[in-house]
This record gives structure tokens, sequence and C-alpha cells, in this order.
């Protein structure tokens, strides 16, 4: 049953309307009737009724102030207003502050019943599309997830494929009473909401809502390819911010390395793995991300550091080959010597005999 409350300061055409409303057979009940704005307000705040019918003109206060009153609250209702022909004016600005129809004095019979049908109606569409939403909004939110991973792990292709994906999903809503506005909508706070999750909160961009309780930059009713363009539009930003974040991130951690190398690179023991724990990374993503910054690999700069070492000590007339190749870190003088060469084109001995 859909609860009503008429508020009119016209005695018989409160009756006669509630009877019409009554009678009419579509599961409306009027449960309440008011003489002015004020009885009317009290009335709806006490039952809470899903459908308000007020005239425009009453004492104390009228229909305007009271939709005025109404609107800051936050139960829906929808609202009706009735009024004459001479004061259509309010009708117009009512219905530009949100009343749903109106009824036009004398009321009939035959006009309240299309009134009642269209509210009717308009409940039936948006519980249907109410259940829709809520069987999908799983599929929806495990979308949302693993574009979120792909997002945090930077995943290229995982993105492309998972906005693909995403597309794809509000396609094939296209016509239903989910609409793909809507499932967009939905899809972006979901993301959001998982990008702060896994960023802790500091990596989602500052210029988009984090969470699906901000409004967001283009209302759930856009066309649907607003709605779509924001979403590729927020993930390319996101993308974005992850990997400035990151390389700032990477940036510091990697020079930490590099600067425990350069003090420790003559201990023969030092591995990967020892820097990679000294910086908290694991020693795969250290390996990759040193190379990507520093221009080449672990290895290779650490043959560099020992190598550039070795001939600055060579130079001293009175070092010995062998005594150099231990102080910068090689156990194995065959292995330094060959390193050397390659990287120099002389043997440690042929370097010292040019240089002295």
């Amino acid at each position: 049953m859909y609860k009503v409350v008429i508020a009119d300061d016209e005695h018989m055409i409160k009756k006669s309307l509630a009877k019409m409303i009554n009678e009419a057979g579509l599961g409306f009940q009027v449960v309440g009737e008011a003489e002015d704005g004020r009885e009317a307000l009290e009335l709806v705040t006490a039952l809470q009724p899903s459908l308000l019918i007020t005239d425009i003109s009453m004492p104390v206060m009228d229909g305007l102030e009271l939709i005025t009153e109404l609107k800051q609250g936050t139960a829906p209702m929808e609202t009706i207003v009735i009024s004459g022909y001479d004061d259509f004016d309010y009708v117009q600005h009512a219905l530009r502050h949100g009343v749903s129809d109106y009824l036009l004095k004398p009321i009939k019979p035959e006009q309240v019943i299309r009134m009642l049908e269209r509210v009717a109606a308009k409940w039936q569409a948006e519980q249907q599309a109410a259940r829709t939403r809520s069987d999908c909004l799983p599929v929806c939110r495990s979308l949302a997830v693993e574009l979120a991973e792909r997002l945090w792990t930077l995943n290229e292709e995982g993105i492309a494929s998972g906005l693909e994906a995403v597309h794809r999903q509000a396609a094939e809503l296209a016509g239903s009473s989910y609409q793909p506005g809507p499932f967009y909508f939905d899809l972006l706070s979901f993301l959001k909401e998982e990008l702060v999750r896994l960023s802790g909160g500091g990596i989602v961009p500052s210029d988009v809502p984090v969470s699906h309780r901000e409004e967001p930059p283009v209302p759930e009713t856009a066309p649907e390819h607003a709605q779509a363009g924001l979403i590729d539009a927020f993930v390319l930003q996101t993308a974005e911010a992850i990997r400035q974040s990151r390389n700032w991130g990477y940036q510091k951690t990697i020079s930490r390395g590099v600067q425990f190398l350069q003090e420790r690179f003559a201990d023969e023991h030092l591995t990967l793995q020892t820097v990679a724990e000294y910086v908290d990374m694991s020693p795969s993503y250290f390996s990759r991300v040193f190379k990507e910054l520093v221009g080449v690999g672990f290895i290779q700069y650490l043959i560099h550091l020992r190598l550039e070492k070795a001939k600055e000590l060579l130079g001293d007339p009175g070092a010995k080959t062998y005594e150099v190749a231990f102080k910068v870190g090689y156990g194995d003088y065959p292995h330094f010597a060959k390193a050397f060469k390659k990287r120099f084109g002389l043997s440690p001995s042929e370097y010292k005999k040019k240089m002295n």
C-alpha cells in the first residue's frame, strides 16, 4: 500500500479527493488530511507517506512553503500540487522545485486515476531498476576490483583488457532497467574505493572524488558516452599518478641502494639480495627497477664500481695485482683478471706497467 497525505483548506475538495484515491484500486490509501501547510508538515514527519498532494494556496503555510520545508528532509516522497487556473504560475514554480505533477481544479476522477497510474508506474520502474541494479552490483564490483589491481600493478595490457570488459558489460545493459549510465557511476565508485584500499589513500588523483558519498564530476544520469569517457579518463589519470608516485619513491630507494653499493662493493659476499634487503624490496623487483633507473643491470654496475676502483689502485707502482683484486671484492684472481681485460683491453699487469 502507498500511503498518501492530502493538504487542502477546502474541506469538500479534500474529502472528495480522498474518496477518489481510496476507491481507485491502485494500492493508494489516504492516511492523513491537513488543513494547512504546517499541519501537513507534521503529518508527513509522523506518517512518512509515499505521496503528498497539497494545495498551492493555504493559510498559515502555503503549498510552496511546505514544499521548500520538505526539501530539507531525506525521506523519498512524491509531491503533487493542486491548483486553479488563476495560480498556474505557482504550479510552474513548484514543478521547477521537484514537484512531480499537478491537478487542476475542478478535480475529476479520471484526472486522479491518470495521475495515480503515472506515479505507480514510475515507482514500479524504479523498483525494477533497483532490483536489477542490486543483481548486477556483484559483477560491477568484481570488474572494479580487477581493474584496480591491474592499475595498481601498472599492468598496461591488463588495464586495456579490463576497460574493454567494463565497456562490454555496459553495452550488454543497454535497454535494461539498469542503464549503462548508473552502471558506470557504480563502477567508478567501487574503483575509487578499491584504489583507496590498495594505496592507503595516497594515490588516487586529488581532483576526483574517492568515495561514492561525494558528488561525482559526471552524474549517473549523464549520457552513456560521458560516463564511459569519465571511466577512461579516470583510469589514465590514476595510472599516471601511480607511475609518478612510484618513480619518485623508486628514485629515492634506488639512490639508497646505489649509495650502499658504492660503500660496500669491496665486500666479495655482496649480492643483489643483500642490497634489496637493505632497501626493503624483493630482489627481483629491485633488479628490474634498478635497471630501469640506473640504465644498467645490478651485476654490471657492481662490476663497473669494482673495476674502476681497481684501475685507480693499479696506478700505485707498489700495488700488487692480486691484492688489488681482493681489495675490490674479487676473491678469485683469474676471475678478476678476465673481467679487467674484457673491460679495458689489458690485463691488470699490463695496465699497471702502462700506467707506471
